[in-house]
């Protein structure tokens, strides 16, 4: 049986005491969001985008202290912020040596993982990767929820990675998926696993979509150029976040590509899709 795979959550930092003022543009472009007073373990606070299977995180520092000894190697996603942290959710990504691996990450809203993991950045090169082990009906139950905002993005579809080597990174994130028992498919620079997927580009590639430069930072973990969003309607979404702020870089029948937004780092590809159909 080909285990369940998603993803789960998607970290970026945004600039400290701006956590009010993000929230509400996400808001404004039709995002469902949730604010969490609470100091996390890490000495973060943290504004969710909340999706149908998943969430994204935008993270502010609030104790240095904490933040120093639990997530300093994060300083430069802190200076300069984009995504870089993901977390797969999965009832069949064992790893053997998961239980000296720590509880790692938890996820607000959502039932407690039988255990995460942290992978080797080797096997998934250009983000820091975690997976969420789950018991399949405890996922099942958890995915089946419809979250949809206004502007009619209800899921995270994929990840699009800039990268200067793109086919060797995309081939060892298939033999990392494949090992785990999970079925990918190649289509031209994608990997397609059930229905998400993974995409690979070159900075020159990255420019010709989103019509601005790849920056590039200085850490194995700052590859990931864009989250793919579904969504029910696309002229919706490009009502919702153009009137947010978000620049549009170019459309299709089939997506919209938006720039990095300048506060979080985050270019997004939204992508029309129907709910029955995910």
């Amino acid at each position: 049986m080909n285990p369940h795979f998603h993803i789960r959550m998607i970290r970026s930092y945004i600039p400290d005491h701006q956590a009010q003022q993000i929230k509400e543009k996400f808001e404004d472009a039709g995002f469902l969001t949730s604010l969490s007073t609470q100091i996390s373990t890490g000495g973060l606070e943290s504004t969710y985008l909340l999706l149908s299977d998943g969430l994204l995180e935008l993270s502010s520092v609030k104790n240095e202290n904490l933040w120093s000894e639990q997530y300093g190697n994060h300083a430069p996603f802190r200076k300069s912020p984009r995504p870089f942290m993901v977390g797969f959710g999965s009832d069949g990504l064992e790893d053997e040596n998961a239980s000296q691996s720590g509880q790692g990450l938890e996820l607000p809203r959502s039932p407690k993982a039988a255990y995460t993991y942290k992978t080797q950045s080797d096997q998934t090169p250009g983000v820091e990767a975690w997976v969420f082990h789950y018991d399949p009906e405890t996922l099942e139950n958890e995915t089946s929820k419809l979250r949809m905002g206004d502007n009619s993005i209800f899921s995270v579809g994929g990840l699009l990675f800039c990268i200067a080597e793109p086919a060797q990174a995309q081939e060892k994130w298939k033999t990392w998926l494949s090992e785990k028992g999970l079925i990918c498919v190649e289509k031209d620079r994608n990997l397609l696993i059930d229905k998400q997927c993974l995409e690979f580009v070159d900075a020159n590639q990255y420019e010709e979509l989103f019509k601005t430069p790849w920056k590039t930072i200085s850490h194995t973990s700052g590859h990931l150029g864009a989250i793919v969003f579904y969504a029910k309607d696309l002229d919706r979404s490009f009502h919702y976040l153009s009137n947010a702020g978000f620049s549009i870089a170019t459309r299709n029948k089939k997506r919209l590509w938006i720039k990095p937004d300048k506060s979080t780092g985050i270019a997004m590809i939204i992508e029309k899709m129907h709910p029955k159909d995910y």
